[in-house]
């Protein structure tokens, strides 16, 4: 998986001379591209003893493939943090589409996505094939911004549904017989975000730059089939916290990030547990 992240990095850098494709970083590519997170990074190596990581990220690809209505995207993602109770370990490769079912210019708009790819777990050493797709609907008046006083407050609200269909095909002799197996999850999901901009330069100007973000990001999946022998009923997600933006520029990129964290991911390897952290992030 490090070598496709690296051999992707490799065409990222030359996707400007291609001119049809738009580089991409972020934490995961399971939803809208609207309302993705900042990938996350963090390391520590102490002397004498095993490094510790934390990279939660994905890199990708985009084309539009019709005019301002249907988008392709290639992606790989890696999701490793050794820094929590309960280890994650999870590389996926994949691609998707993205359709705007109105043109993307429109007020009103749904946004439907659908993603195929391949996941491996290295902390089950399991390997699988998961099939999501999601509705969000988009509206500018959720995304609006309030104007006080030199400052500005822009917030969005942005609910989806949607499926995860999870076929795990590879798993150690000792646990096929429990890992095995197929899973269809229906999925709720919800974003609220508050961010602090800087005032237009005039009335009805572009927004300034990105100050302060509070955000909170929720999931419900639940186990509609489950033929294998994992756990099966609900699995809830809760990831809220601040987003602080050090450099004042437009479309920032780097940010410093503290959250918490309850709950769990099964595509993405991360078993139900809490935890804060504080991290680098970035997006593109």
């Amino acid at each position: 998986m490090k070598i496709y992240c690296i051999f992707l990095l490799v065409i990222i850098t030359q996707a400007e001379v291609w001119g049809q494709w738009t580089p991409m970083v972020r934490q995961s590519f399971e939803s809208s591209d609207k309302k993705s997170e900042p990938a996350a990074f963090l390391a520590t190596f102490p002397k004498g003893k095993g490094a510790s990581f934390l990279i939660d990220g994905g890199i990708g690809l985009e084309k539009e493939l019709s005019l301002n209505r249907l988008y392709f995207k290639a992606v790989v993602e890696y999701h490793r943090n050794t820094l929590i109770e309960k280890k994650q370990n999870n590389g996926q490769l994949g691609g998707g589409i993205e359709w705007f079912i109105r043109p993307a210019e429109k007020q009103n708009n749904g946004i439907v996505t659908s993603d195929l790819k391949y996941v491996r777990d290295a902390v089950a050493d399991k390997a699988s094939v998961v099939w999501a797709g999601e509705i969000t609907p988009f509206s500018k008046i959720f995304n609006k911004p309030i104007y006080r006083c030199n400052k500005v407050l822009a917030w969005v609200l942005s609910p989806a549904a949607g499926f995860e269909y999870q076929n795990t095909f590879d798993a150690p002799e000792a646990t096929k017989d429990s890992l095995r197996g197929n899973i269809l999850r229906g999925v709720l999901k919800g974003k609220v975000s508050l961010s602090l901009l800087d005032r237009p330069a005039r009335v009805g100007g572009i927004a300034g730059p990105t100050y302060l973000q509070l955000y909170v990001n929720t999931a419900f999946r639940y186990d509609v089939v489950n033929t294998t022998e994992t756990p099966a009923g609900w699995h809830p997600y809760l990831d809220t916290g601040l987003i602080f933006y050090p450099v004042h520029k437009q479309n920032n990129k780097f940010s410093l990030g503290l959250s918490y964290v309850n709950g769990e991911n099964p595509a993405k390897g991360l078993a139900r547990q809490e935890y804060f952290l504080f991290a680098f992030r970035v997006k593109i």
